[in-house]
């Protein structure tokens, strides 16, 4: 069976920018929760963002995704890749308010520096093949 991850998912070399990320997946986060809880009606014109027990920090969602620089993001990724035997991954890039431009730089540093760390890992994990 072929399977796929789906995390949550940013390249950046800064701190800030990372932090702010994991802020709007706890914003999506508590907006899909709420939609989840089945309510028939708003209570005004915007879901409202409303914390719940347990919910992750963004602190916890930072050190629980592939979320960072390229090589961190590739090392959990691969890390994830090989626990899982996943195949394929899928990651929420844009969340939130997450800004466009920022969105637009993770998405091309993924394609330019992580696609190229997990294909080289992927090739090291190969088992080698004996000389006839």
């Amino acid at each position: 069976m072929r399977l796929a991850i789906l995390r949550y998912g940013f390249v950046t070399d800064s701190k800030a920018e990372a932090l702010a990320y994991a802020e709007n997946a706890r914003y999506q986060l508590r907006q899909s929760r709420y939609l989840r809880q089945g309510q028939t009606s708003l209570p005004g014109a915007f879901l409202p963002e409303e914390g719940f027990d347990g919910e992750m920090s963004p602190e916890d969602i930072l050190a629980n995704n592939p979320i960072g620089d390229a090589e961190m993001v590739a090392e959990k990724l691969a890390a994830e890749m090989a626990a899982t035997r996943a195949v394929h991954i899928c990651l929420y890039m844009s969340v939130g308010r997450a800004r466009h431009a920022s969105v637009l730089k993770s998405i091309e540093a993924f394609g330019a520096k992580v696609l190229t760390a997990l294909e080289k890992a992927r090739i090291a994990a190969r088992p080698a093949v004996a000389a006839g």
